[in-house]
């Protein structure tokens, strides 16, 4: 089935929910270059990712990790692919970037396969990691990866959730405002700080979800345009966090 993506000058965001699907998948993306065809896969027996375009497509095989993600490169410098999964296996991040002629992509995609239950009182804090890339805007190229910590704090009873993603090496923390959640988990905002050591302004988005049954996993993506010495850099990165103890600062 394919999944239709709106797209605005600033980023590309998506909520689907596909009838095709039993239980249904819920995607959400975000991304500075990812055009309606963009997608990206995880093949576990051969511990590879496609990334693809139309009738285009690079695998990328596994380089290690960074943080908790699976870090896909082929060859390192050309395309290059973060990948995480929940504990569940039922909610998963890409953040990625390529420069290959056919693809020209920069984007990341968080997707979920469970039906969702998300209480209706009370409060929850959630914790995870996140990893990200800085890409260079003019060619594309991925300048360097890096991580930091997701908190969110959910208020059940006003449909709202919030937090931040800190310890962001070499970059300012991402404040994440007050947003309205939806009875099905979604959540979606404009984000404040995020910047680079001098870099006057950082724009940009995250867009997050409840990715297990019970309710205690949330998934999410993250984009900023940064501007500094003068050039212009795409950051995406994505976040997968749990239920537990915890305030977000």
């Amino acid at each position: 089935m394919n999944l239709s993506i709106g797209t605005c000058s600033l980023f590309t965001s998506a909520l689907i929910l596909s009838g095709c699907a039993t239980p249904p998948v819920l995607e959400q993306r975000l991304g500075q270059v990812l055009p309606n065809d963009a997608s990206a896969s995880y093949d576990a027996g051969s511990d590879t990712v496609t990334l693809g375009k139309g009738g285009a497509s690079v695998i990328l095989a596994n380089n290690g990790t960074l943080g908790n993600a699976g870090d896909y490169q082929n060859p390192p410098g050309t395309s290059r692919l973060l990948y995480k999964t929940t504990a569940s296996g039922k909610g998963n991040v890409f953040a990625f970037a390529s420069d290959d002629t056919s693809l020209g992509l920069v984007g990341a995609i968080a997707n979920r396969d469970a039906e969702v239950t998300v209480p209706t009182s009370g409060t929850a804090a959630f914790n995870g990691g996140y990893e990200g890339l800085i890409v260079r805007a003019s060619d594309k190229n991925v300048v360097n990866g890096f991580t930091g910590t997701t908190c969110l704090l959910a208020n059940f009873g006003a449909s709202s959730i919030s937090g931040s993603i800190i310890n962001r090496t070499g970059l300012t923390p991402v404040m994440i405002p007050v947003a309205p959640l939806s009875a099905s988990g979604v959540f979606g905002t404009v984000v404040t700080g995020g910047q680079f050591p001098g870099d006057p302004t950082a724009v940009g988005r995250v867009s997050g979800m409840f990715a297990d049954v019970a309710g205690g996993e949330i998934v999410g993506v993250l984009q900023l345009d940064h501007f500094s010495s003068g050039q212009d850099y795409y950051e995406v990165g994505g976040f997968t966090t749990v239920a537990g103890a915890g305030v977000c600062p």
